[in-house]
């Protein structure tokens, strides 16, 4: 046996994929994977940088493991936003890897462990669709369709560490799908950075993608990633159409952020409000049971009062069906850096107020589907021994039952509704 690798996560899909992507490449070299670090000859911590509350989470681990004297080697984004906590947490790393160079992890397996704070920071291995089968449980595949964005918001250091847009070739795309379907997988996750951006840098774009993926035979489902506003007005009609397929779920992630186009503006959001009600609109009309997911920044250094009472009020005329509500934290090297932060009791009033709308909303749009009857695709293990389905608008059903029907239809009725989910009994089993 060539060594024992312990492995800590955190972040988004590409996160999840490019952490598996890494053992996949430790793997290879004969190690096996343990899930205590004190069993570990080496520790592997996937990083994100997108907040400073799990910024700080990360550095808190890194500092025990330093302190342990464990051979670390750290990955993901935040070696390339705040490369400096990084060096005071952890100074006697063995190797920083960033998302966009995974591949030469190979390198620090095979000579760098005794070379003491060795960067790999520079330089892309190109798309990573198809270099590992990557997974969420025994149903779901992450399927990374492109990497980095096209973005230039003020306050959003993800480009810092991923760069701009590279996208998958279609065919890419199509054949990790056709060979994930013969493994077994159910539903795929086509993930990125602005998933709505794909393909702008190969002269393709995403309803293109999702007619080529969808001409796949098999009974499989698709879900589209968050896309920003900007993208979807640029092939709206496209976008809905191909959203048509039965295998593509009815299920629309696209980040408000502000409700206030000044605000907008502040952010380099490239769209207004009225701009991001019309993507909305359009969907619903289409598809008038297709589920909502939205952003909001609370916050921001620029927002005041009657700004922060706007964006409450398109939430209320949104009624979304989730709403991710962020506390504004300065990010480094973004230009919102610059600005003066409002007071923290401010921001924490205005994330609380946000919440307990977003959990009001959440409860009535999920208590609409109380007496619903349909199919659901069983596609994950809840808590207590529950299992979760998915109706074709990818609203989550917790059920009852054994860990057979992973991967199965099932007819369910939906007897209750909390804010999260809604609460289902199996009918009858339709089918694989």
């Amino acid at each position: 046996m060539a060594g024992r690798v312990y492995a800590e996560g955190y972040g988004c899909p590409s996160n999840d994929y490019d952490l598996q992507l890494i053992l996949s490449h430790f793997e290879a070299k004969g190690y096996v994977r343990v899930q205590r670090p004190d069993e570990a000859d080496v520790v592997v911590v996937n990083t994100c940088a997108v907040k400073k509350r799990t910024e700080d989470r990360i550095l808190s681990r890194l500092r025990v493991f330093e302190n342990a004297g464990t051979r670390l080697i750290v990955a993901g984004c935040l070696p390339l936003v705040n490369p400096e906590a990084v060096i005071k947490a952890a100074p006697n790393y063995v190797a920083t890897i960033a998302p966009s160079s995974i591949q030469s992890i190979e390198d620090v397996i095979e000579h760098g462990y005794e070379k003491r704070g060795t960067r790999l920071m520079i330089g892309t291995n190109g798309p990573k669709i198809g270099k590992v089968i990557a997974n969420k449980g025994p149903v779901i595949s992450l399927l990374p369709i492109s990497e980095g964005c096209r973005g230039e918001c003020a306050f959003c250091c993800t480009r810092l560490a991923r760069g701009r847009l590279l996208s998958c070739p279609p065919e890419s795309v199509s054949r990790a799908i056709s060979l994930g379907i013969t493994r077994g997988f159910k539903e795929f996750w086509l993930t990125g950075q602005d998933v709505g951006a794909y393909g702008r840098d190969i002269d393709c774009n995403l309803p293109s993608l999702l007619t080529h993926v969808c001409s796949n035979d098999g009974d499989f489902r698709i879900r589209v990633g968050m896309m920003n506003p900007e993208w979807c007005m640029n092939s709206l009609e496209e976008l809905i159409s191909a959203f048509g397929d039965p295998r593509v779920f009815k299920f629309l992630h696209i980040p408000l952020q502000s409700g206030n186009d000044e605000v907008l503006g502040d952010m380099r959001r490239k769209y207004r409000v009225k701009d991001f009600l019309g993507v909305v609109e359009a969907f619903r009309k289409a598809y008038p049971e297709i589920t909502l997911w939205t952003d909001i920044i609370c916050g921001y250094p620029t927002e005041d009062e009657d700004a922060f009472s706007e964006t409450l009020s398109v939430l209320q005329r949104l009624r979304p069906d989730t709403v991710n509500v962020s506390r504004f934290s300065s990010r480094p090297g973004t230009q919102a850096m610059a600005l003066k932060p409002l007071p923290s009791e401010t921001v924490k009033e205005r994330s609380r107020r946000a919440s307990f709308m977003s959990e009001t909303l959440s409860l009535s749009r999920n208590e609409a589907w109380l007496g619903w009857a349909g199919e659901v695709l069983v596609d994950e293990t809840g808590r207590n021994g529950t299992l979760i389905g998915r109706t074709d608008s990818y609203k989550p059903v917790v059920l009852h039952g054994s860990s057979e029907m992973l991967g199965q239809r099932v007819a369910v009725r939906v007897l209750g509704a909390q804010p999260t989910h809604l609460v289902g009994e199996c009918t009858d089993r339709v089918h694989l």
